[in-house]
């Protein structure tokens, strides 16, 4: 009997049976010598749940991008299509993606906001090399065509760019639910059953970017029908003028978090921040607080630091989230030592 790889090691003709085959299904079973796919188990009892081994998920990027619908979205200009472009690279090559190591693979890209031209710049910035041809571009697909692209490229990672553009091919409406939630249980359903990754890259609505708080959920453009079906979304956000931004990240199967990403100004490519020193002010902000004799509230930094308050606060929230700092008296703000270094706010300091 052949394996059947989707199949756990050890599956055998009774269990074949058992999962619903039929008569003529193990007659072809034997005469073939080919296992054929059991109907998936829809039923389940809560021992077989609790016992069963369910294998880890596949990663894209892991611990960010794993198979599935993933939705990417920001505000435009900001650099969204350069981090999908950044990752079908790594998938191509067998690259990284914020030092994570990413598995080759075939990449199927529709680029349906971009032109060859504009694209061959792309390529060229990011370092696409002439030679690294495991991906295949297009310009024009809707929802009936990309199953044709499917069958013939055999793709690991699809990116669709945009979904906007995908869905107005086919009339859509992008505001209503009942359209957006059958649109993307199809794509959903598409990289379920080929054990495939799609991206699907978005726009954020207006209010998205004119607000401290971040909702990766909520702040997708159209009807909540199209995140409700995707397994992961992530928001990209960044403020004008600025060369830093955060991935907000959230999914069924990944922790929810915000990564801090800094935009490489020759190849355009986001790389990973990992001690928060990388908002514009920051380092004027650290100096304030390590020449500080005391805790100080934002207000006091802000002064003597002589930035604004809302660029004050921002770079305290990225000092906070990666433990450079604590609070303490509700509103007063210290710099953590060095590990083996003596806190010189703590009791008994020297």
């Amino acid at each position: 009997m052949k394996e059947h790889e989707a199949l756990p090691v050890g599956y055998d003709a009774t269990d074949f049976v058992q999962d619903g085959a039929t008569h003529e299904d193990l007659q072809r079973l034997l005469t073939s010598g080919t296992l054929i796919p059991p109907p998936p188990k829809t039923a389940w009892t809560p021992t077989e749940l609790l016992t069963t081994a369910f294998p880890e998920p596949r990663w894209v990027v892991p611990g960010l991008i794993p198979e599935g619908l993933t939705v990417l979205a920001g505000r435009p200009k900001l650099g969204k299509s350069w981090l999908a472009l950044q990752v079908s690279h790594a998938k191509a090559i067998g690259g990284q993606v914020f030092g994570q190591a990413v598995t080759q693979g075939r990449v199927l890209y529709v680029a349906l906001e971009d032109n060859p031209r504009r694209l061959q710049e792309r390529l060229e910035t990011i370092g696409w090399e002439t030679g690294q041809d495991d991906a295949t571009f297009i310009f024009a697909c809707d929802a009936v065509t990309l199953d044709s692209h499917l069958e013939h490229e055999r793709p690991a990672l699809v990116v669709i760019d945009t979904l906007s553009r995908y869905w107005s091919a086919v009339g859509w409406d992008q505001n209503d639910v009942t359209h957006m939630t059958a649109a993307m249980a199809d794509l959903h359903a598409k990289a379920a059953t080929d054990g495939l990754a799609i991206i699907g890259v978005d726009h954020h609505n207006q209010a998205a970017g004119k607000k401290d708080d971040r909702d990766a959920v909520q702040d997708v453009m159209g009807s909540t029908g199209k995140v409700a079906v995707a397994d992961t979304i992530l928001g990209l956000y960044r403020q004008r003028g600025e060369k830093d931004a955060h991935l907000a990240v959230t999914g069924r199967d990944i922790d929810e978090r915000e990564l801090l990403l800094r935009q490489d100004h020759r190849t355009l490519c986001w790389h990973l921040i990992p001690d928060g020193q990388a908002r514009k002010g920051t380092e004027e902000v650290l100096a304030v607080l390590q020449a500080a004799t005391d805790g100080l509230s934002l207000s006091a930094v802000a002064k003597a630091a002589e930035l604004n308050k809302g660029t004050v606060s921002r770079v305290l929230a990225d000092l906070l989230n990666v433990a450079r700092l604590v609070t303490f008296d509700g509103d007063r703000y210290r710099l953590v030592p060095p590990a083996g270094d003596a806190d010189p706010f703590a009791g008994g300091g020297v």
